[in-house]
């Protein structure tokens, strides 16, 4: 029993602490009534200050429940200066009792009830032609939001303003829909002066590679006039293709530049562009040429091709020395071609024509000879071949020369032409030497001598004898001549020189060769006497 009582109360205790222990929970956790709460602030919209892009706005944030003091924070703050535009409010209250912290917001608007400032030109006037004149011109505004507002005028500008005036007015449209307008007018009269303008230097300059011209840019002049709109039309325009110049002296091409104001008065200059072609042609020569001389000629006559020519431009001209056709002499000879273009410029190639002489000489010789000697032989005197040859002549050799001394007999004398190119003509002739006339003694006969006689023995002596009887010699008159040489005496003119003829008995005079008789005499005496010496000797 007792113990059952102890058991009753030990669960009552337990089942009391779990309960508390509960509450003690909740209540910890659990929002009191009396927690700090923020008082929501409504929505504020102002007007912006006066020229300002925004204003300074000021409020004020309550709080309740507030346990000892309440700590509030804004942002922005009050009193700060809020933009123009809407702006987000945040605040935060708490207290120093501990109570949780409490949180609101709300908005700030601005509005931009300042209207925009517009200014416009000041009234303009102008000339121009009978429908009036294109007008430009600028107008602009300024809005205390910082940012520009848009200006729209009517009429815009740009527009063709008839003649006398017309008023232009100008909007300015802020963001927020403000705007402000002014006006200006525009008055257009007619434009009667030309305008002014100034043309540019002269311009020369070189071919673009390889063409007979240049691409040529050059300033477009400047124009004045005392109304805005002048146009100036150049041509050709710049930046066209010029050709070279063609004719001497250059003249260049004329480029004519024209003002026209809006009144449709107009003014002109003028300036030249030259193109000088610079570029030489281009020459490609035959090439070289050997060719055999024209039967009987000194050369021949030779056709070349004629050379291949370019040029960055027409006209080329095509010149070359010796031309083509001409005759050539024999042996090498330089032909110069020259090309030259309309600008003066030009090139040159060159090449060799050889005309080779394969035709040999021809020898015409003396006829036939006979010659009539001396004791001794005859002396050949002949007449120097003539030679003919159509180059530029040569030598004419003979293996025996006029006026050397031939034994009697038949004799082949061979002649041979040699002209300067190495070709020859062979040919011969003959000459006959015929046999000395006997010899005539001219001195009287002298006696032997007497064979002296020696003892003991008895020598018969000897009969006188007297010389041998010799005729006379007939000497024949010499000449010399030069060695021919070719181009002497001209064909058909050669002809042997022939012996002086016998007169008389057929002998010459003693007296045209008395030193030769006179020496032979002596020498027979000489030998004679040796003679009878001898004799007497062996007697």
């Amino acid at each position: 029993m007792a113990a059952a009582r102890g058991l009753s109360t030990n669960w009552r205790s337990g089942l009391i602490t779990l309960i508390a222990a509960v509450i003690l929970i909740w209540g910890y956790n659990a929002t009191p009534a009396y927690a700090l709460t923020l008082v929501q602030h409504a929505d504020i919209n102002v007007s912006n200050a006066p020229g300002q892009a925004g204003a300074v706005v000021t409020y004020t944030v309550s709080a309740n429940n507030v346990t000892g003091t309440a700590n509030i924070f804004c942002s922005p703050a009050s009193g700060s200066f809020f933009s123009i535009g809407t702006t987000s409010v945040q605040c935060t209250g708490s207290d120093s009792g501990g109570d949780e912290p409490s949180s609101m917001g709300f908005n700030v608007t601005v509005n931009d009830v300042d209207p925009p400032t517009v200014t416009v030109p000041a009234d303009i006037t102008t000339g121009g032609g009978p429908s009036g004149a294109i007008v430009n011109f600028s107008a602009t505004g300024t809005d205390n939001s910082g940012v520009s507002p848009q200006v729209n005028c009517v009429p815009p500008s740009g527009s063709l303003f008839p003649l006398g005036p017309t008023i232009v007015t100008c909007t300015a449209m802020d963001l927020a829909g403000n705007t402000a307008s002014d006006s200006f007018s525009v008055t257009v009269v007619l434009d009667t002066e030309p305008p002014e303008m100034t043309a540019p230097a002269n311009i020369t300059r070189n071919n673009d590679p390889g063409l007979f011209g240049a691409v040529v840019t050059y300033p477009t002049p400047i124009a004045t006039d005392d109304n805005p709109g002048v146009v100036v039309v150049c041509v050709p325009p710049s930046g066209t293709f010029f050709p070279a110049e063609t004719i001497f002296p250059q003249q260049g091409t004329i480029v004519t530049c024209t003002a026209t104001d809006i009144g449709g008065n107009t003014a002109t200059v003028a300036f030249t562009v030259t193109v000088v072609d610079v570029e030489p042609p281009s020459i490609t020569a035959s090439a070289d040429i050997t060719k055999n001389n024209d039967p009987n000629q000194a050369g021949a006559v030779v056709t070349y091709p004629a050379p291949v020519v370019s040029d960055n431009g027409p006209g080329t001209n095509v010149s070359c020395s010796p031309h083509t056709g001409a005759f050539f002499a024999i042996g090498t000879t330089t032909v110069i071609c020259t090309a030259t273009d309309v600008a003066g410029n030009t090139a040159s190639a060159s090449f060799s024509v050889t005309v080779l002489d394969v035709e040999p000489p021809v020898l015409t010789l003396p006829s036939n000879i006979t010659v009539i000697p001396n004791v001794l032989g005859g002396t050949l005197i002949y007449s120097p071949p003539a030679v003919t040859d159509n180059g530029i002549g040569g030598t004419v050799s003979c293996t025996v020369r006029s006026g050397q001394f031939l034994s009697p007999g038949t004799h082949t004398i061979t002649c041979t032409a040699t002209d300067r190119a190495g070709n020859t003509d062979t040919a011969s002739f003959t000459v006959h030497v015929e046999e000395p006339p006997p010899f005539i003694n001219p001195l009287p006969a002298t006696p032997a001598t007497p064979a002296p006689t020696v003892a003991p023995t008895s020598v018969p002596t000897a009969a006188p004898t007297s010389s041998p009887t010799r005729t006379a010699i007939t000497p024949v008159a010499t000449a010399t001549a030069p060695t021919p040489v070719i181009g002497g005496a001209p064909p058909g003119t050669a002809s042997a020189t022939p012996i002086a003829p016998r007169t008389g008995n057929g002998l010459h005079s003693a007296a045209d060769h008395q030193p030769l008789a006179l020496l032979l005499g002596a020498l027979l005496l000489v030998i004679a006497g040796g003679g009878l010496v001898s004799l007497g000797r062996r007697a």
